[in-house]
């Protein structure tokens, strides 16, 4: 059997998962493990695409939004891709995957602005992870955080939107949806969100 292990990291828009994730990728690294370091929407044709649709820039003159609903497909389509390429190749070959986003950033984000069942059935093919680190912040943490950055808001970077999409995470949290969960503190230092996610990690691989 295969000793991969899949960890993915959620969290709303400026809570800190990309920076996690980089430093779990560092951390596992530097003890021995291999590990491949991803995220969601991906690099590859669809996940391009969409980050062109995230950024309100589709159309011909670039500057329309995409309907909620082609987005959602969007990434489930960008998922499935994402799987086939990159994450099951390197979990049959015993890696450690870690993922900045999944399955559930689009339960909690196109699920705010579709029916829920709907979006979590074209995302039924999605296999689970072994480990989901949802990083909490509130919103006002995250909206100062996104101000500080300066760069261009993606269409769902909005506190309005924002407030939805805590909402929707709230929600997945406290149904039990969210496949082997660990809720992290993000309101703290990178340092002290760093030690719950690497607490979580060697629970896991321990396991």
């Amino acid at each position: 059997m295969s000793h991969g292990r899949f960890i993915v990291f959620e969290g709303l828009d400026g809570a800190g998962t990309t920076t996690q994730t980089a430093r779990l990728a560092t951390f596992l690294r530097n003890n021995g493990r291999s590990c491949v370091e991803t995220c969601e929407p991906t690099d590859l044709l669809l996940g391009r695409t969409l980050r062109t649709a995230l950024r309100g820039q589709w159309g011909e003159t670039g500057e329309g939004e995409l309907n909620p609903g082609s987005v959602a497909l969007l990434f489930a389509a960008d998922r499935l891709d994402h799987l086939t390429r990159r994450v099951n190749p390197a979990l049959e070959a015993g890696d450690i995957v870690i993922s900045d986003r999944y399955v559930y950033s689009s339960m909690a984000y196109q699920g705010s602005l579709l029916e829920p069942q709907w979006v979590s059935t074209i995302n039924s093919l999605a296999r689970n992870p072994h480990l989901t680190l949802y990083v909490r912040v509130s919103v006002e943490t995250a909206m100062s955080r996104l101000s500080a950055r300066g760069d261009a808001r993606e269409i769902y970077e909005k506190e309005a939107m924002l407030r939805s999409v805590y909402e929707g995470y709230e929600r997945l949290v406290s149904t039990g949806e969210v496949a082997n969960l660990v809720v992290v503190d993000g309101e703290v230092s990178i340092d002290q969100v760093f030690t719950q996610v690497r607490d979580a990690v060697e629970k896991l691989l321990a396991s």
